[in-house]
């Protein structure tokens, strides 16, 4: 391995921007790297086999992708299923994560073709251009990208139609208006306190009986619980012939609903009658997440609809309405009610690694 050069990846957990930094001995250089499409199983598939190399086994592969004596920026133990899921294009619908970009990179057998940029290409994502650096640029929404919000709407648009309704995409309407990549609506709706509210996506609905209203989504962009991409990162855990992770992640999501959504939760306490027509619902693909949203609001009571909605497997599985003022809770229109989701839903695979058969566990995926 080159000892000249090490990449440190790291992801930006509001914009999911990728930060490669490139050093070479003291001296860093840093390019970031957008989402702009799923990625490529081929070309990744193609990047794989040449970091592996023809000396190496894949199992020796992730050995050293995991040994700090090979590189010390080795972070985590990587089972030789992460790799082998690669190859065989099982689960890729998002970008790998960043440990797994940093392994390959820095253990890669031919660092000629396994670039930062040929990888993170293939992976889905293209490098920050400085005109789009420089323009001027709103908060960005929470794990935003463009991808992941086209994914979560189709799974939202596609539990509507389910429900016999009608939902439309809006782009430009008189309380709402999209103004750009990387920013929420803009809200012109008319309230009291100048409370806008921050939505990532608008839909426009017509229900059975051809009543029409707008619903407002916060789409979050924490990962679903494990690692929910396909991937199989362990810590020294080796379970009943399964490959399975080390599940932090209740530690590591935060209740972040409130403070992230004070306006809009504000104004539906103080300002009912300017929701009058719209319905809101804070979306994720994490279930602990789900669970700490609803343990935050679940004492929250609006004179609105706000609900709380979780996506795993492409598909809405959870919602859960917040009570009104006469502690009345609307039913739930996007999928069924749960004030706690505690379903696992693993799947098992078999996989061939390195000529022997080992079964392990698939995490949900999400949007």
């Amino acid at each position: 391995m080159n000892k000249d050069c090490k990449y440190e990846v790291e992801r930006d957990p509001e914009t999911l921007k990728y930060k490669i930094t490139k050093w070479h001995g003291t001296v860093g250089t840093v390019k970031t790297y957008v989402e702009k499409r799923s990625p490529n199983k081929a070309d990744l598939k193609e990047m794989l086999e040449h970091a592996k190399g023809p000396d190496r086994t894949m199992a020796e592969f992730a050995e050293d992708c995991s040994d700090k004596s090979v590189c010390e920026l080795n972070a985590k133990v990587i089972a030789p299923p992460v790799f082998s899921r690669i190859v065989k294009g099982v689960g890729l619908k998002r970008p790998l994560k960043p440990a797994i970009v940093q392994a390959i990179l820095n253990n890669a057998a031919d660092k000629d073709f396994v670039t930062p940029e040929n990888l993170m290409r293939a992976n889905g994502l293209d490098e920050e251009r400085e005109e789009s650096q420089s323009e001027p640029e709103l908060k960005p929404f929470y794990g935003y990208s463009r991808a992941k919000n086209d994914r979560a709407v189709s799974d939202l648009k596609k539990a509507l139609q389910g429900k016999g309704y009608e939902a439309y995409r809006v782009i430009q309407s008189e309380q709402f208006n999209y103004v750009g990549k990387n920013v929420p609506f803009r809200d012109d709706t008319a309230d009291k306190y100048d409370l806008n509210m921050d939505f990532d996506e608008v839909l426009r609905v017509t229900d059975k009986k051809g009543k029409e209203f707008l619903w407002g989504f916060v789409i979050d962009g924490t990962e679903p619980e494990d690692i929910g991409r396909g991937e199989v990162i362990i810590e020294n855990l080796y379970y009943e012939g399964y490959y399975r992770s080390k599940n932090d992640a209740e530690d590591d999501v935060d209740d972040n609903v409130i403070d992230k959504n004070g306006r809009i939760l504000l104004r539906a306490l103080i300002d009912p009658a300017s929701l009058k027509g719209i319905k809101i619902s804070f979306v994720c693909q994490n279930r602990f997440w789900y669970n700490l949203a609803v343990e935050a609001l679940k004492d929250i009571k609006v004179d609105a609809y706000i609900s709380v909605v979780l996506i795993q497997n492409y598909k809405v599985v959870s919602e859960f309405t917040l009570s009104n003022k006469k502690d009345k809770r609307p039913k739930c229109i996007l999928g069924e009610f749960r004030e706690q989701d505690n379903e696992d839903r693993y799947e098992c695979d078999v996989m061939d690694i390195d000529g022997k058969t080992e079964r392990i566990m698939n995490p949900p995926l999400g949007y």
